[in-house]
Order: C-alpha cells, then sequence, then structure tokens
C-alpha cells in the first residue's frame, strides 16, 4: 500500500528487508520524515547492517520497543522476525493512529465496522475473523460509504466466494485499497490480517469524509462571500 506510493515492489518478503533499503523508504513514506544518509548500493554485508541498523534506531526512537531484534536478523533474512517487524510497523504507523472515545486502536477500528454495518443484514461483527468470513462485512463497509459500488441487496451470506470476490475487486480497482488478502486465505485468517486490511478501508474512508467536510465548508465560505458581495453591490 505504501510502498506502492514509491512504485516499490515486494514480490518476497523475507528478503525484502535484507539490505535496507526498502525499510528505509518505507519509514520515510509512513512517518513523512527522512532517515538521513545511507548506503544506496550496499553490496557487502557490513553497508547492509549499516542500512537496517539506521532504520531500527528510527524505529525504537519513535517509541517502539524492538525485542530479540537485531540488524543481523533481518540481513540475514529471519523470516519470523521479519514477519514481527512488519505486523509491529502497522501497529505503529497504520493502527496506532485510529481512535475513538478513548479506546484502543483494536477496539476503536472494530466499533468503527460495527457503526458502518449496522443495520445491514446478516453482518454482525464482533471480531477480525469469523466476522469477516462470509465477505458481507467487507462489502457493507464499502456500500455504506459507496453505495452505487455494491449490490448489496442482492448477496447473499452463503456466497462467501463471491462476496469477497466482489468486495476485495472493488476495493483495489475503485478505492485504490490493494488486495492483500485473497478469498482463499480467509478461511484461515488471523486476525491481525484482517486488522491490517480493514484498516485500509477505515483511512481511505476517513480520509474522504474529510476533504467531503472540507469541500462543504469551502463552498458555504463562498457562498457567504458572495453574500456580502451582493449585499455591498
Amino acid at each position: 500500500m505504501h510502498l506502492r506510493e514509491a512504485k516499490i515492489v515486494v514480490d518476497d518478503l523475507d528478503t525484502a528487508f535484507e539490505n535496507g533499503i526498502t525499510l528505509i523508504r518505507l519509514l520515510e513514506i509512513l512517518s513523512a520524515s527522512s532517515l538521513g544518509r545511507y548506503e544506496k548500493n550496499p553490496r557487502i554485508r557490513i553497508q547492509k547492517i549499516q542500512n537496517v541498523s539506521l532504520a531500527l534506531k528510527f524505529i525504537t526512537d519513535s517509541g517502539v520497543r524492538l525485542l530479540n531484534l537485531s540488524p543481523e536478523d533481518i540481513v540475514d533474512k529471519n523470516p519470523k522476525l521479519v514477519l514481527g517487524l512488519v505486523w509491529t510497523l502497522i501497529q505503529k504507523f497504520v493502527i496506532a493512529g485510529i481512535s475513538l472515545e478513548e479506546l484502543t486502536a483494536k477496539e476503536a477500528l472494530l466499533l468503527w465496522c460495527q457503526r458502518k454495518t449496522e443495520g445491514y443484514k446478516d453482518v454482525k461483527v464482533e471480531d477480525f475473523t469469523s466476522s469477516f468470513r462470509d465477505g458481507l462485512a467487507f462489502c457493507a463497509i464499502i456500500h455504506r460509504h459507496r453505495p452505487d459500488l455494491i449490490p448489496f441487496a442482492e448477496l447473499k451470506k452463503g456466497d462467501y466466494k463471491k462476496n469477497l470476490e466482489l468486495a476485495f475487486s472493488v476495493a483495489e480497482k475503485e478505492l485504490d485499497i490493494p488486495r492483500l488478502i485473497d478469498v482463499e486465505d480467509m478461511a484461515i485468517i488471523d486476525n491481525k490480517s484482517v486488522m491490517t486490511y480493514v484498516a485500509a478501508y477505515y483511512h481511505y474512508f476517513s480520509s474522504t469524509r474529510k476533504q467531503e467536510v472540507a469541500g462543504r465548508r469551502i463552498g458555504k465560505l463562498i457562498g457567504l462571500t458572495q453574500s456580502i458581495d451582493e449585499m455591498k453591490a
């Protein structure tokens, strides 16, 4: 999602961060700040370690605790620790910013989903796993904001593959939300993956709403200015 903005393609997550460059660029995008100078073309191990060290220091300086993780772990492509780092970044820069009524980020995101899907037939969001498996919750969230994109009244709870494919394809093509999950994955999906994907919906629609509110305010201001000008005339 964020790497796509910088036109960076990640084919293998285990090896994506080994030289530190992709990790540094991702952090710069997420934080909207520069990490400073780093080796742009690392060829030897020490250069890769220096790049990763810079990235990890930035993460810890941002208030994130990295337990039992060293630059060597990333350079050596330890899959478990790389995945752990990715989830840490998601929590810090994607999910942590979600807030509602003094709840934790996870609770706030769940409450947002519940509010957006309230009143939709066969949709009851109680968690980030089973509640989303039939695809109706994803479709309901999209329909709440863009009813022109999802024919919700025609959907059936039993057609989970059709529902999921519809939501994922519409989100990707119409809303520019990357397909982070495959239909087949939903049968055994974990809550972290669904939270990450749903957070993309939250950020997209929240941003859209802010733009709409700003547009209405500008419209009112223009209208007020015109009225004042007419009164002066």
